[in-house]
């Protein structure tokens, strides 16, 4: 096990502690072959004792690869694979919308997937010490992606609480979804019946969400009070999330077991229950049959690559930091396969599921299943629950699929937690690493205490803003300076190297060709189209104020701003703080391009120490 600066015996401390300008050490890697640096002493009136730390030393592990699986699985398969790629799908064409989605599964998804789990076994280190190894002037990279996942981890788990509150009213005899004689109804309530098929008015599935669970206010500058029986689901969303991620990997990798495999097994029995009804035909032919006429449309192929990128949650982190809990010689590229391919057949296999029981409804009431199908909220708690009311014994239909989505919510909620908390003791390690507990405890308070404002009357306006700003154009901006790091800057024929000797193998030129030109592009192409095609961020019919607006840009550049203040900082420190010494152009070069000699995968970064790499001494 490589390590580094630690002294061969007791009268070489006594060393460190006399004057010297320079101090050539090295050290011994796991093939025998050693590497020498150069340590640099501060001046006096800055030294402290220094602190070396022993490569891999009390790092978490997954206690079997499995774990790692279901963890990287249960993470990237949440929401949107339920309630967006089966709409993307019906919306773009049908069976056609798969063409461009599988090309850029193949072009962009895979590789970008690849790569990011590639760095972070490579590195063995969270996103933050992972970019500082490969590119030390761009590691606001990794502080930008935990800025994500610390914004997404605000709001997502209010979607887990209504999900929780929905699951506890489902065991009523009297569901609430159902008829419009309870108290929240409105007259402009109304069942559908066969009879008078152009009743109009608002269904009781959508009443109970909008005046009952939501209780929505006119707009975002009415908040209104707080919800209390939401604000109790979300306390109980935190406190489960607390418990699955308190102890680290070790029990992160024991939920996953149930957390991960669970929505399978009741996706299949709504699947079966589903293609067996009455109407599900022409539910599956709306979800299935090509408009080839649709590929003509760029939308269609932006819309794609989209659902790729975003489906398997890229540039957040969340692989990166689960994949260094591997063993460093672990066949990544076998597993980020597995993995991007199970997520892809995860979202085909739900719209079979969703689009099935829709057509059955749309049958019922007469309707096509264009008018009732739908994305996001409004299909998992409107039109889905209006649809297993329809089945005998609802309730237990109902209690199915709204345990689903709360297990859902639950591996990806998670695992956005762990990155945050991770980063925070890796950097710390000597002072937080034994109070791992209170750290994730104090995180999910302050991310419950935050998620307050999205479960007030008026809560769901500032839901919908931290869901359209928080990761969207910053995903898209950290994906691709990945990309321009690993294939640009470090090297991508280097880093192929570095994953050849982790799998025991060559890779395919396939991947460096994607890592250089292809994926990049991709990424670019749907950034620059985003910004092109922005219109004002609206919610139905409620159009968001300025102020508003400019609130949810604020949202997005929060976390790509970190990466140029961090370049700026790096400059300053060089050039004007003098830090590190020596030339500072040679320093910048070597901020930016780290040295061949050194191996990027075994640089620590030292707490408080006094002495550090030449190179990082400007960081």
């Amino acid at each position: 096990m490589p390590y580094y600066g630690v002294p061969e015996k007791v009268s070489d401390v006594d060393n460190l502690s006399k004057p010297f300008q320079a101090l050539n050490m090295s050290s011994v890697d796991d093939d025998g072959g050693s590497v020498t640096f150069t340590l640099e002493r501060k001046p006096e009136h800055q030294q402290e004792k220094p602190v070396f730390v022993v490569e891999e030393q009390g790092r978490d592990r997954w206690s079997r690869k499995i774990e790692f699986l279901f963890a990287c699985i249960g993470f990237c398969v949440g929401y949107g694979n339920m309630w967006r790629f089966p709409y993307m799908c019906f919306k773009n064409g049908g069976g056609a919308f798969l063409i461009p989605y599988l090309l850029f599964l193949a072009f962009g998804g895979v590789p970008i997937f690849f790569l990011e789990q590639c760095v972070g076994q490579f590195t063995q280190a969270e996103p933050v010490h992972a970019w500082n190894k490969l590119c030390p002037l761009l590691r606001g990279i990794g502080f930008a992606s935990i800025a994500v996942s610390f914004l997404v981890s605000v709001y997502y788990n209010v979607i887990m609480a209504w999900s929780l509150f929905y699951f506890y009213q489902a065991f009523k005899k009297d569901i609430p979804w159902v008829g419009c004689h309870h108290p929240w109804n409105t007259p402009n309530c109304y069942v559908y019946n066969a009879s008078n098929p152009n009743a109009s008015g608002a269904s009781p599935s959508r009443e109970f969400l909008v005046e009952e669970v939501l209780k929505i206010t006119s707009g975002i500058d009415e908040p209104g009070p707080l919800n209390v029986p939401i604000t109790i689901c979300v306390l109980v969303a935190w406190i489960l999330v607390y418990f699955c991620i308190w102890k680290g990997v070790r029990t992160t990798g024991k939920v996953v077991y149930v957390t991960a495999t669970g929505p399978y097994f009741i996706l299949v029995i709504l699947f079966f229950r589903g293609v067996t009804l009455p109407g599900a035909k022409e539910g599956l032919i709306f979800y299935l049959v090509p408009s080839w006429e649709r590929l003509g449309d760029p939308k269609v192929w932006i819309d794609a690559a989209a659902q790729v990128l975003y489906s398997l949650a890229m540039g957040m982190g969340v692989n990166l930091t689960f994949a260094s809990y591997n063993n460093k010689h672990n066949n990544i590229l076998k597993d980020a396969m597995i993995i991007s391919i199970t997520n892809c057949a995860t979202s085909v296999f739900a719209g079979f599921a969703i689009f099935s029981i829709l057509g059955f409804i749309a049958g019922q009431q007469g309707k096509s299943v264009a008018d009732i199908a739908s994305q996001g909220p409004g299909l998992a708690f409107i039109a889905y629950p209006a649809a297993l009311a329809e089945l005998p014994v609802p309730q237990a239909w109902a209690v199915l699929f709204f345990f689903m989505l709360i297990m859902l919510g639950l591996d990806s909620q998670f695992g956005q937690v762990e990155i945050v908390a991770a980063c925070l003791i890796e950097h710390y390690p000597r002072t937080l690493n034994r109070y791992r507990e209170l750290v994730v405890l104090v995180i999910c308070a302050i991310l419950f205490l935050l998620g307050l404002s999205c479960v007030t009357h008026g809560g769901i306006y500032v839901f919908n803003l931290f869901d359209s700003f928080s990761a969207g154009l910053s995903l898209l901006f950290i994906v691709f300076l990945e990309l321009i790091v690993v294939a640009w800057i470090y090297g991508a024929e280097r880093f192929s190297l570095d994953v050849a000797d982790m799998i025991g193998r060559p890779i395919s030129r396939w991947w460096l060709v994607c890592w250089k030109y292809i994926s990049p592009l991709m990424v670019l192409g749907i950034l620059l189209f985003s910004l092109i095609k922005y219109s004002r961020i609206t919610y139905e019919d409620y159009v968001y104020p300025l102020w508003g607006q400019a609130v949810g840009w604020l949202i997005t550049v929060a976390s790509m701003l970190l990466v140029p203040v961090l370049i700026v900082k790096t400059i300053v420190d060089i050039y004007c703080r003098g830090k590190g010494g020596g030339n500072p152009a040679q320093k910048l070069h070597e901020a930016v391009f780290v040295p061949e000699i050194m191996d990027a995968a075994e640089l620590k970064h030292i707490e408080g120490g006094a002495m550090s790499p030449v190179y990082l001494s400007a960081l």
